[in-house]
C-alpha cells in the first residue's frame, strides 16, 4: 500500500469486481458512442500537439507508467468509446509535476471537466504504483493561463499562494522544495488507471440511462447494487 493511502481523502466505490484489462478489450468490443465522447483536446494554450505530449509523457525516464495508461492514451479508437455527460475530455500536461511530501512521485493531468473543475491526475510514485486522483485545481500546466476569458488555478497559483488558502492545512513544500501532494486538495479516485476507466465509464452510462429514463442494463444495476453492500 502507498503512503498516500494513509493522508488523502478516497471516493466511496461500488464493491462490484472489476475488470481489470490492461490493454481494454472489453471496451475495444463496444461500438463508439452516439455522442460526448473524451476524446483528446488539442490546448490552445501550447506549442505542443496532442501526440508530442503523449510522447512526452510516455518517454521520461523519471517514472515508470502502468501499461494500461500507455496503451489507452495511445489509442484514440478506445476514447470514442467512452462518454460523459459533462463534456470532460482527455487532456494532457505541458509537464509531468513531480511531487513530495509524504511520498515522492509524479502527477500527471490527463482528464478535464468542461469547465477545468475538477481535473483527473495519474500519480505514480518510485515503486511504480499508482493511483488516479481528483483536484479541483490544475497542475501540470504553464503559469498564468486563461480558459473563456476567466482566470484558472495552475500549478504557479500553488508555487505561490501566500497566505496558503484555508484548505491547504498541509506544508506546501517539503525538505526538498517539492510541492506536499497532500497540500494540492487531492482526492484517490481509484486504486488504479485501468480501474479508473471501467468505473468513470460505467457511471457515465448509469446517468444517461437515468436522465434518458432507460431502465438500467444487468451490468449497470449490478454495479449500483454494489453500492449497498
Amino acid at each position: 500500500m502507498s503512503k498516500v493511502d494513509h493522508v488523502l481523502p478516497a471516493f466511496s466505490l461500488s464493491n462490484v469486481e472489476i475488470p481489470v484489462d490492461d490493454d481494454f478489450a472489453w471496451l475495444a468490443a463496444l461500438p463508439p458512442v452516439p455522442d460526448w465522447p473524451i476524446s483528446a483536446y488539442e490546448s490552445h494554450d501550447s506549442d505542443l500537439s496532442i501526440a508530442e505530449k503523449i510522447d512526452m509523457i510516455c518517454s521520461d525516464q523519471r517514472y515508470k507508467l502502468p501499461k494500461s495508461f500507455v496503451n489507452f492514451i495511445k489509442n484514440p479508437d478506445l476514447h470514442l468509446r467512452i462518454r460523459s455527460s459533462t463534456a470532460c475530455f482527455l487532456e494532457f500536461p505541458n509537464y509531468v509535476v513531480e511531487t513530495g511530501g509524504v511520498e515522492h512521485g509524479y502527477l500527471i493531468h490527463f482528464l478535464s471537466d468542461q469547465q477545468w473543475h475538477p481535473n483527473w491526475y495519474l500519480w505514480v510514485n518510485d515503486a511504480g504504483e499508482e493511483r488516479v486522483l481528483l483536484s479541483p485545481w490544475i497542475f501540470g500546466f504553464d503559469p498564468d493561463e486563461f480558459r473563456d476569458g476567466d482566470i484558472v488555478r495552475t500549478a504557479s497559483d500553488f508555487v505561490s499562494s501566500t497566505p496558503q488558502p484555508e484548505e491547504m492545512q498541509e506544508p506546501t513544500f517539503d525538505a526538498a522544495g517539492l510541492p506536499n501532494l497532500a497540500a494540492m486538495r487531492m482526492t484517490i479516485y481509484a486504486p488504479t488507471f485501468a480501474e479508473f476507466i471501467y468505473r468513470y465509464w460505467i457511471g457515465e452510462e448509469i446517468w444517461f440511462a437515468n436522465v434518458g429514463k432507460q431502465p438500467f442494463s444487468p451490468l449497470q444495476q449490478r454495479y449500483l447494487d454494489g453500492f449497498k453492500r
